[in-house]
């Protein structure tokens, strides 16, 4: 935080949210501007939180991804990453004893359009 902007109350509910998961991954992409566009690095890395998701919802576990606003630059250095290498977030999981709640989803219909050639 910038000099003079520290807040106790938003530091305290930081330490609570990340204290709860039995387990944070650190989602990051190494970039190859010279290779692949960088939209494509992301593009595969949440291809790939898409699937850890859904294999931890699968066992039942809790999980989200979750972009600290203002941290990814300290979770760069405290990462040790490469100048090429980018920190996206972080993975939370943990187990939870929340009742399931069934997805609320539009026909797919209804949000594809066919254009004919």
């Amino acid at each position: 935080a910038a000099p003079g902007t520290f807040s106790q109350a938003k530091y305290e509910a930081t330490l609570a949210k990340f204290s709860r998961p039995s387990c944070i991954i650190a989602i990051s992409a190494e970039l190859h501007p010279d290779l692949v566009p960088e939209w494509e690095e992301v593009a595969a890395v949440a291809c790939a939180v898409q699937n850890m998701w859904l294999t931890a919802s699968a066992y039942g576990i809790g999980a989200y991804w979750s972009t600290p606003g203002g941290a990814l630059g300290p979770l760069h250095e405290f990462l040790h990453l490469q100048p090429n290498q980018k920190c996206l977030g972080l993975f939370l999981m943990g187990y939870h004893d929340m009742q399931h709640v069934p997805a609320r989803r539009k026909p797919v219909g209804e949000k594809v359009s066919w254009v004919e050639a």
